[in-house]
């Protein structure tokens, strides 16, 4: 702590000449009077101290100066004095993250003059570096005998107003799981998921993460959003994507799990697609990067196997107004080719639509678009190209003929909804229309010719609104995936199940509280591999951050309810 001393105690200190018997100034010339304020006061922070240099004042009174007394004004606790003979000073005692300013006061035989405070000449007000901003979406990951705690870095919007407040650089993070207070500590910002073990079985078990930097651990550190209890529930960790991604598909197709497109939403980075093995047992083996991602971020990924050996990938649009296709054609081995254009763009840009693959063409539904005449540029439009399966290209028709046609429009225009197709129908999933996150749900028949019957509404529309849920086909239900909320916890976990009628309607929803992801997202990617096993990766998590975890878990085809 700073120690607090009376002036009459820094006259005494400072004052050798003074005799104990005589009044105030006896040593001192007749009409002499106490220092002016001192000069060119400045400072500099430092770790819960500060570090102050000045200039004598103009005027000692007349009476050589002895000391100078230290003034700090916290904006956290109260004022303290310390004092010295030089022209500088080191404070210490400080709270992180404080705003303290300094007032320096020079002291003769006749007494303390002054600070450049009451002199109304500039001063030193500091920001003292606060300890680092806490990680998000912490979530645990029950094992056999460990818990695997996941997290993600500070955004870079949440470091920047940090480091505008004098921050440090984050360089590790203390995980701590509980009960037993087990407390690990890891090095590195990257850093994002650590395996605590031993465990005891028995509790149920969850964490917590600080961020570390020069100043210290962070204040608040943050709480996992679950807990669980050793080798409880169907979730199960399925490692780490390469990079942190949102926005983008993966594919399970031949023993393996492509991840393509999307983009890194706090840095704006395209991060290139990877592709894992899949293991009888689901778990997958270590990723491979395919330095091929789609051109533009934003773009809208459909997938159609042209056989047992081979498959293309097609991205559609873009951010910030792309109307391009390309494709990139994948083998059964797992390798992928560049992604290049195959044929006419589509009539006008768009992204953060869906888009999808079935009975030989490509279906492109809703979005934004600049040219669209609805609000926030939200289009309602659908379109619709053959494609060829033995080359992945549009079939066009003709020279000066675009492959492009316009299908039933969407019964309202939404963004970031999702897109799946079985038997023959398509299902446009969720989204954001005018006024924000939807529960809608629209079928609509496929054509012969490959356009669409009417959009209808389904029987069981979603149970709530969601932006950017993630949905799939297995085993002839529709799964449909976390989203974005509008009631309840803001990222949804929930596994929706709905039960489909041979004339496409959605009859009904299952919403088990068993089958919960562990990790609430939105904007990420959900696979089935054989019907047997589910895939979800990526997204956005807390604050928007993109995610890199993936987590796994097997189906009962019977059922469609997950097993443990």
């Amino acid at each position: 702590m700073i120690r607090v001393v009376s002036i009459g105690a820094v006259v005494a200190a400072f004052s050798s000449c003074h005799r104990p018997d005589a009044g105030p100034g006896a040593e001192c010339p007749p009409g002499a009077s106490r220092p002016g304020a001192p000069r060119n006061v400045d400072g500099r922070a430092g770790i819960r101290s500060a570090e102050l240099s000045w200039s004598p004042p103009a005027s000692d009174g007349g009476c050589a100066i002895t000391g100078y007394s230290v003034l700090a004004l916290p904006g956290r606790g109260p004022p303290t004095t310390q004092q010295t003979q030089q022209l500088n000073a080191l404070v210490m005692g400080l709270e992180d993250g404080d705003n303290v300013c300094f007032g320096v006061s020079a002291i003769n035989a006749i007494g303390q003059g002054p600070s450049q405070l009451s002199a109304q000449a500039a001063y030193p007000c500091l920001y003292l570096p606060d300890r680092p901003v806490e990680p998000n979406n912490v979530n645990v990951y029950p094992g056999a005998d460990s818990v695997r705690v996941f997290w993600t870095p500070p955004t870079l919007g949440q470091i920047l107003n940090k480091y505008l407040a004098g921050g440090f650089p984050i360089t590790g993070y203390v995980v701590t799981v509980s009960p037993g207070n087990h407390s690990l500590a890891v090095e590195g910002y990257p850093s994002s998921t650590v395996d605590v073990r031993p465990l005891p079985a028995g509790p149920r078990y969850s964490a917590a993460v600080a961020s570390v930097s020069a100043v210290g651990a962070s204040w608040h550190p943050t709480p996992s959003s679950n807990s669980g209890a050793l080798g409880e529930g169907p979730w199960r960790w399925a490692g780490t994507l390469p990079a942190r991604v949102a926005e983008h598909a993966s594919i399970a197709w031949q023993g393996h799990l492509f991840v393509v497109g999307g983009m890194n939403t706090n840095t704006a980075e395209r991060p290139k697609s990877a592709v894992s093995a899949i293991g009888a047992d689901g778990a997958l083996g270590p990723w491979v990067l395919v330095p091929h991602p789609p051109p533009w971020p934003h773009a809208s990924i459909a997938f159609a196997a042209s056989d047992n050996t081979i498959g293309f990938v097609y991205a559609t649009g873009g951010f910030p107004a792309f109307a391009d296709v390309n494709s990139a054609r994948i083998s059964a081995d797992g390798s992928m080719a560049p992604f290049s254009p195959v044929g006419a763009p589509m009539p006008f840009d768009r992204y953060s639509h869906a888009s999808t693959i079935a009975n030989g063409h490509l279906y492109v539904v809703g979005g934004m678009s600049s040219k669209s005449k609805h609000f926030a540029n939200l289009t309602d439009s659908v379109l619709v190209a053959p494609i060829d399966s033995s080359s992945g290209t549009l079939i066009s028709c003709g020279t000066d003929c675009s492959p492009w046609t316009a299908a039933t429009s969407l019964p309202t225009p939404r963004h970031s909804l999702a897109l799946v197709e079985s038997s023959g129908h398509l299902y446009a999933i969720g989204g954001v229309g005018d006024s924000g996150p939807v529960s809608e749900l629209s079928v609509a028949t496929l054509q012969p010719d490959g356009t669409l019957g009417p959009w209808r509404p389904a029987t069981a529309q979603l149970p709530l609104a969601l932006r950017a849920p993630a949905a799939m086909i297995a085993n002839g239900r529709l799964y449909v995936i976390g989203g974005l909320t509008l009631t309840g916890p803001p990222l949804s976990t929930r596994v929706l199940v709905g039960h489909l009628a041979p004339d496409g309607d959605v009859l009904s929803w299952e919403d088990l509280e068993t089958d919960r992801i562990i990790g609430g997202r939105l904007a990420h990617a959900v696979a089935s591999w054989n019907g047997t096993f589910v895939y979800v990766s990526g997204g956005a998590g807390v604050e928007e951050s993109p995610l890199s975890d993936v987590e796994f878990a097997r189906i009962d085809p019977s059922t469609g309810h997950l097993l443990p």
